[in-house]
């Protein structure tokens, strides 16, 4: 768990650390219109690597999920119809 978690942080930090620079000028308010058009096409360019690299996350997570999480199926005899995942380590 703490390896994917030191994954995680480095690979959030590649993605959001690119934004820190832009967002600093913005909030500045020192620009002119010319500018801030560009800081916004900068950061728009960011974001959507960041969406991107998210998308990622979530595509490995489903891939790997099942790597050591065995889910069975419980149901409960006292309310029909009510089912759980439990989780098998």
């Amino acid at each position: 768990m703490r390896i994917a978690l030191c994954r995680y942080q480095a690979e959030r930090d590649r993605l959001a650390l690119p934004m820190h620079p832009i967002v600093d000028r913005l909030a500045s308010h020192q620009w002119d219109l010319a500018q801030v058009q560009q800081l916004l096409r900068e950061l728009s360019s960011v974001m959507a690597d960041d969406v991107e690299g998210i998308r990622a996350f979530d595509v490995e997570a489903s891939v790997n999920r099942f790597d050591s999480f065995r889910p069975h199926r419980l149901t409960l005899p006292r309310r029909q119809g009510v089912t759980f995942a439990v989780e098998q380590r």
